[in-house]
């Protein structure tokens, strides 16, 4: 785009005088060269370098106090002797920085590409004993107060399944049928007064029997072995 507007100031009134016309093909000569030399320099570095083009609009006086006078402009007929093969050069200049532009994108895909770690693989069954918990605190506590009210009023318990989710976000996909029963899981007794957070706690995949459709396990533990917590 500089070189175009070189070029085009070549002819105009800008470009009337020798001192003008001079100033203006030197600096034609040296963006040409300069482009022919990195033709995928960047538009913003080869701004930087060429901050001093706004003066090429400014008309300047003859350093011996303007005696060449500003009169009637008559048609240069003699080409600039830079631009001439102006479209040619663009069209390289836009496949050079195309090119540079692809080679960036792709530096930067491969950079990505080494730096990000493979996704562990997906577990295909779960393990023998694993964290879980309610997968609505809401609907647990629901259950919770609805066996403390009928327990106050010396009425029979009703069979509920409350839905339950393995803490390990990668299990989740093989436990969506899990569930504790108010009736026949043993340790639930442990939550019916509980008010605070959301609890955790274990579940043995040798305790799971079906029930009603769904993975109901025959107890939950609230601590391994070992002593430690879920």
């Amino acid at each position: 785009a500089a070189l175009a507007l070189l070029t085009a100031l070549w002819s105009s009134a800008h470009a009337g005088r020798g001192n003008q016309k001079s100033g203006l093909e030197e600096a034609g000569q040296w963006l040409e060269d300069r482009i022919r030399r990195e033709i995928d320099i960047t538009p913003e570095r080869l701004a930087l370098e060429l901050g001093w083009l706004h003066r090429l609009v400014t008309i300047h006086g003859e350093p011996n106090g303007g005696a060449e006078r500003v009169g009637l402009r008559r048609p240069d007929a003699r080409p600039p002797t830079f631009g001439a093969y102006l479209a040619l050069l663009r069209d390289k200049r836009d496949a050079a920085l195309a090119r540079a532009a692809a080679s960036k994108a792709a530096a930067v895909r491969d950079q990505h590409d080494r730096a990000a770690p493979s996704p562990a693989p997906r577990p295909e069954h779960l393990p023998d004993i694993f964290a879980a918990r309610f997968e609505s605190w809401q609907d647990a506590r629901d259950a919770f107060k609805t066996v403390r009210k009928r327990r106050k009023e010396k009425k029979q318990l009703k069979e509920r399944l409350i839905d339950v989710t393995p803490v390990a976000a990668e299990l989740r996909h093989l436990a969506t049928d899990l569930a504790c029963s108010l009736l026949h899981t043993d340790g639930m007794d442990n939550l019916i007064e509980h008010t605070g957070d959301l609890p955790t706690f274990w579940i043995a995949v040798a305790d799971l029997t079906p029930r009603d459709g769904k993975r109901v396990p025959s107890r939950i533990s609230f601590a391994l072995p070992d002593g430690r917590a879920p």
